[in-house]
C-alpha cells in the first residue's frame, strides 16, 4: 500500500535550489496525483517507491527577486493553497504533510506560521524537508520576540526532520522532532554523456596549468601565459560573493602577473538577486568587464549551464549566504569533475571530499586570493566526480527519501 502525501511546496519557477529539487522529488516519485484519475499502482512512474505525491503547487511569486518580499498579494493565495491542501486529504485519505520551511526572514517565517497553524490539525503525520539553514539559531537569538516565539510553538513535536547534512541537526533541534534524518541532496548526472576523453582531459588540466605556471617569461618553450578560467554561477550579491570573486581575482592577477604566471578570468552567470544587489554590484561588473578579467553571461540555465560548467577549469563559488545548505551547482560542478573554490561555511566542507584543498576562511576574505594563487600554481587533482557518483546521484536520494516518508510516526501536537 501506497503512502499518500500532501506536498506544500512549489516547483519553478522561480527556479533555485530548493524549487529544483522539489520537481525532481515530485517527478522521481511517481508524479502529482493531484486531480489524476484512476491510477495502477503498479505500473504508474515511480510505483517502487511506494509513495503518492499530492501537490499543492504553493507559488507566490515566478520572480526571483520578490522571494521574500513582504506583500498583501500573498496573503489570498495562501489561503487558496491550504484550502487545496485540505481538499486533498479530505478526497485521497493524505495523511502526512510534506512542508519546506522558509529561511529566517519575517515575511517567509509569519507565512509558515499562518500556514502551519491552518493545516496542522487536519494530518497526522508532519514531516518538514530543510533546504534552508538557519531557523532554528534565529528563532533562538530572537526567543523573546512574539515571531520567534510563535514560529517555535508552531512548528515544534512534528515527526520528522529531514535536514542535508550533519551540520544543521543542530539548529533544527530547537523544533524537538521526533526524529531528524541527514539526507544528501541528489540530482541527475548533467554529465552522463559525456565521453571518457572529457575526464581525461579534466584531470590532467591542473597539471599542464602548473607547468605553465612555473615556466620563466624568458623561457622560449613559453608561448605566453595561460588563460585559467573560473566560472561564478549563481544569483549575483554580496552575501552569494561576487564582490569577494571579483576583488580576489583582479588582485590574483596583479600578483600573477608580475611572476609571470597564468591569467585569470571569471564568467559570471546569474541574475541579480534583488534591485539593492544590481545597484551595488553592476557597476563593478562592468568594470570588471572592461579591464578584460570578467565576462557578464546573465541567466544560464539547462544545457547552456552544463557546457559552462564544462569549460570551466575551476568553479568559484565565495558564498557568506545565511541560509546557504547544499547548493545545487556545488553537485553539477562534480559532476563536471570540475574543482570548487568555495568558503568553509556552514554545511559547505561537509559536502567536499576530506582534506579537501580549496577552501578559505570566509572571516578572512583575504585569503581567496592566496588560494586561487595556489589553485592555479598546483598540479593537485581531486576526483570530484566520482565522489558525486558515490554520494549525490538522485536514484540514491530519492530512494533514501522515499524510506523516511513511508516510515515516518504519527504525530502528537
Amino acid at each position: 500500500m501506497n503512502s499518500k502525501l500532501v506536498v506544500f511546496a512549489y516547483r519553478p519557477p522561480p527556479f533555485h535550489g530548493q524549487s529544483y529539487m522539489v520537481q525532481l522529488m515530485i517527478d522521481g516519485l511517481g508524479g502529482d496525483r493531484c486531480g489524476a484519475g484512476p491510477v495502477n499502482p503498479a505500473t504508474a512512474p515511480g510505483a517502487g517507491h511506494g509513495i503518492e505525491c499530492h501537490h499543492v503547487d504553493c507559488r507566490y511569486t515566478n520572480r526571483m527577486a520578490d522571494v521574500g518580499v513582504p506583500s498583501l498579494a500573498k496573503v489570498f493565495p495562501l489561503f487558496r493553497y491550504c484550502r487545496q491542501a485540505i481538499r486533498c486529504h479530505r478526497r485521497h485519505g493524505t495523511d502526512t504533510l510534506y512542508y519546506v520551511p522558509a529561511p529566517a526572514s519575517f515575511a517567509p517565517v509569519l507565512r509558515d506560521i499562518l500556514t502551519l497553524f491552518m493545516l496542522r490539525p487536519f494530518f497526522s503525520r508532519i514531516i518538514l524537508h530543510w533546504h534552508a539553514a538557519g531557523l532554528g539559531a534565529w528563532c533562538a537569538d530572537n526567543s523573546r520576540k512574539p515571531l520567534a516565539r510563535l514560529a517555535r510553538r508552531v512548528l515544534r513535536n512534528h515527526d520528522t526532520s529531514i535536514v542535508l547534512s550533519t551540520f544543521n541537526r543542530e539548529d533544527v533541534g530547537i523544533f524537538a522532532p521526533k526524529q531528524i534524518r541527514v539526507i544528501n541532496n541528489g540530482i541527475p548526472d548533467p554529465a552522463a554523456d559525456f565521453p571518457a576523453s572529457y575526464f581525461l582531459d579534466r584531470r590532467s588540466r591542473c597539471w599542464r596549468l602548473a607547468q605553465t605556471a612555473a615556466r620563466q617569461p624568458d623561457d622560449p618553450t613559453r608561448a605566453g601565459p595561460a588563460v585559467v578560467h573560473l566560472l561564478y554561477l549563481g544569483h549575483l550579491s554580496e552575501e552569494k560573493g561576487l564582490g569577494r570573486a571579483l576583488n580576489a581575482v583582479e588582485e590574483a592577477n596583479a600578483l600573477l602577473e608580475k611572476a609571470g604566471g597564468p591569467r585569470l578570468h571569471l564568467r559570471v552567470a546569474g541574475d541579480y538577486g534583488s534591485p539593492e544587489d544590481r545597484r551595488l554590484l553592476e557597476p563593478r561588473l562592468r568594470r570588471a568587464i572592461d579591464l578584460g578579467f570578467a565576462t557578464g553571461l546573465g541567466f544560464i540555465g539547462g544545457g547552456e549551464k552544463i557546457r559552462e560548467l564544462a569549460g570551466a577549469d575551476f568553479l568559484l563559488f565565495p558564498t557568506r549566504y545565511q541560509n546557504e545548505n547544499q547548493p545545487v551547482v556545488l553537485l553539477e560542478a562534480m559532476s563536471c569533475n570540475v574543482p570548487v573554490i568555495t568558503s568553509r561555511w556552514r554545511s559547505l566542507p561537509e559536502f567536499l571530499p576530506p582534506d579537501y584543498p580549496w577552501l578559505y576562511n570566509p572571516e578572512q576574505p583575504g585569503e581567496l586570493t592566496g588560494l586561487l594563487i595556489r589553485a592555479v600554481t598546483e598540479s593537485r587533482v581531486v576526483d570530484l566526480r566520482s565522489w558525486f557518483l558515490e554520494r549525490y546521484r538522485l536514484d540514491v536520494h530519492l530512494a533514501a527519501l522515499a524510506e523516511v516518508l513511508r516510515e515516518t510516526p504519527a504525530a502528537c501536537w
